[in-house]
C-alpha cells in the first residue's frame, strides 16, 4: 500500500520487477486506521483474516508466513460452487464448527465430495492454527494476543476439541501472574498510541512516550513492541528531515 502518486509508484515497480500486489491509498487513510505509524510496514494475515504480525517487514521469516497459511483453502471462498453458500457465510463470519459441520454433509455428494473432503480439512487446520497461534504468542510473552486468540476460538470452534482446550488455556492465564501482568501493560501501549499521528510534533511527542514506557517494561513483550515503534517513528522522522 503507498500512499504516492501513481507516476513514481508504477515507475518503481517497473524498476524493480515487482511480482506482488499493490494498491493506492490516498492520503494515507488506510494506514492510519492500521494503526500504522511509520513505514516502511508490514501485516501478515494468516488463512482465518487475523494479523498474526504487526512491524518491521524485515522481521517477517519464512516460518511465520508458512505457519500463516495453515488451513488456507486451495479454492477461494468465491469460487466455491453453490451448495457450499453455508460453508461460505459460517468461514466468513469465522463460525468455524458450523463451516466444518456443513462441508461434512457434503462429503457423501457425487459432485461435491472431494471439494467438501478439501474444505473440510482446511476449516480443521484454521481451528488447529489458531490454537496453535494462541501457544505460539503465549510463548514469545504476547499474552494480550494469546487471550484474543482463545476468546475468538470459545466462538468459533463451539462443540470441538480446541473449545475445550482454549476454555483451559484462558483459565491458566487467569492464575498466571505473569500473563496478567505482561496483558495490562500490552493494554497500556495500546491506549498510548491509539491516537493517530496528525503532524511532526504528534510523532516527536510519541517518541518520547514509547521511551518513558520502555523504560518502565524493559524486557516484556510489550516493551519490545514499543522500542519497534520507537525506531520505525524515528526512521520517518530523519526521512521526513
Amino acid at each position: 500500500m503507498t500512499s504516492e502518486a501513481t507516476g513514481p509508484t508504477e515507475k518503481w515497480i517497473a524498476e524493480k520487477g515487482a511480482k506482488y500486489g499493490y494498491a493506492y491509498d490516498k492520503g494515507g487513510k488506510f494506514m492510519r486506521a492500521c494503526g500504522v505509524s511509520g513505514i516502511p510496514h508490514a501485516m501478515l494475515v494468516d488463512a482465518s483474516g487475523k494479523v498474526v504480525f504487526d512491524g518491521g517487514p524485515n522481521q517477517i521469516t519464512d516460518e511465520m508466513v508458512k505457519a500463516a497459511c495453515t488451513g488456507a483453502l486451495t479454492t477461494p471462498l468465491w469460487e466455491l460452487p453453490k451448495p457450499f453458500a453455508k460453508v461460505r457465510t459460517a468461514i466468513s463470519k469465522g463460525d468455524y464448527a458450523a463451516a466444518l459441520k456443513e462441508s461434512q454433509a457434503l462429503l457423501q455428494d457425487a459432485a461435491n465430495g472431494e471439494t467438501a473432503t478439501k474444505v473440510a480439512d482446511a476449516v480443521k487446520g484454521m481451528v488447529a492454527g489458531s490454537l496453535a497461534s494462541a501457544d505460539g504468542m503465549s510463548v514469545e510473552g504476547d499474552f494480550l494476543g494469546a487471550e484474543r486468540e482463545l476468546q475468538r476460538l470459545l466462538k468459533s470452534a463451539k462443540g470441538l476439541p480446541e473449545e475445550a482446550a482454549a476454555r483451559a488455556k484462558l483459565a491458566a492465564f487467569a492464575s498466571n501472574d505473569a500473563a496478567k501482568k505482561g496483558m495490562k501493560a500490552q493494554k497500556a501501549l495500546e491506549a498510548l498510541t491509539a491516537e493517530p499521528l496528525k503532524s511532526k510534533k504528534d510523532a516527536e511527542k510519541r517518541v518520547t512516550e514509547l521511551e518513558a514506557f520502555i523504560k518502565k517494561n524493559e524486557g516484556t513483550f510489550a516493551g519490545k513492541k514499543a522500542l519497534e515503534q520507537a525506531e520505525q517513528l524515528k526512521g520517518s522522522l530523519k526521512q521526513g528531515d
